[in-house]
């Protein structure tokens, strides 16, 4: 029941604090016109923002084999796998000992180096073997 709604019932006895003794409403009469309507004022406004368009995506072109052809980071002489004196070479590439043409397939982002990062991409064709082509 709303403040107004009690106020319009005969007979409810309000007491009004008015500091160290209360009155009874009746002498005061106060009634449901007295009591102020409140107004809800919104906070906030939600402004729809629209979505940025998606990228065009490029996507690897299916194998009919099934199989997926693993990129053989590491295979100087494109043997179809990756040894031992293949990652000294690499090491020895990353150390500037040896130039880079001694085993260029190393240098996967062609930026003339060889970093850690593509001798661990020979080691893993190493272990996981791979797929020349």
């Amino acid at each position: 029941m709303s403040l107004a709604q009690l106020l319009d019932q005969p007979g409810t006895l309000v007491m009004v604090d008015v500091g160290p003794a209360s009155v009874p409403a009746s002498t005061l009469s106060i009634g449901a016109d007295d009591v102020p309507t409140l107004t809800p004022t919104p906070i906030f406004t939600a402004t729809p923002t629209p979505l940025p368009a998606p990228s065009p995506t490029a996507t690897a072109p299916s194998m009919e084999t099934g199989t997926p052809a693993l990129p053989c980071h590491g295979d100087c002489n494109d043997d179809g796998e990756v040894t031992v004196d293949e990652i000294v070479r690499g090491v020895n590439i990353a150390l500037e000992v040896l130039p880079v043409d001694a085993c260029s397939i190393l240098d996967a982002d062609n930026d003339g180096k060889v970093t850690i990062g593509e001798i661990i991409a020979a080691v893993n064709s190493a272990l996981n073997g791979c797929v020349s082509g």
